[in-house]
């Protein structure tokens, strides 16, 4: 979402995209998301305490956890699109990564940005969503192999 918008706008700046989810605004998002319970800190360490721990503990500041996640929830909220051509634009390597059971995002929807890519690959978790939890060591190893598969 974000990340096509800037990479969209500024392509000289980048040399590889990286997106997680991949929604094009909020109209393909599944209702249940829309209407979910608001995210904050407090329902992520009771739903995901083992990540909350994780990037707490790589954090120079973890005391400053708080308000970004809090922020991230203004912005899940905020209507949002993101054109097709805008995507299609994207020339360079990208690397869609979603979840099969991903609350945010319908695997339709994923697959369909995936194919707007004109150089895109898509990386489907099967039982999980993105990168996050337990696996979130073996999702970052697949994406620095991806990474360096495509080189500088």
């Amino acid at each position: 979402m974000t990340a096509y918008l800037l990479v969209a706008s500024h392509p000289q700046l980048f040399n590889k995209l990286v997106a997680i989810g991949g929604p094009l605004g909020t109209y393909d998002q599944p209702l249940s998301s829309i209407e979910s319970d608001p995210l904050t800190p407090e329902r992520m360490q009771k739903e995901v305490p083992d990540l909350v721990a994780k990037r707490k503990k790589i954090m120079d500041k973890p005391e400053l956890w708080e308000p970004p996640i809090r922020e991230l929830e203004q912005m899940y909220r905020a209507p949002f699109y993101v054109k097709q051509e805008q995507v299609r634009s994207i020339a360079l390597p990208a690397l869609v990564i979603a979840g099969d059971r991903d609350q945010y995002n319908s695997l339709p929807g994923i697959v369909e940005t995936f194919h707007l890519f004109p150089n895109g690959e898509l990386a489907l978790r099967t039982r999980g969503s993105g990168l996050q939890g337990e696996s979130g060591d073996l999702d970052c190893q697949f994406v620095s192999g991806w990474w360096g598969k495509i080189g500088q």
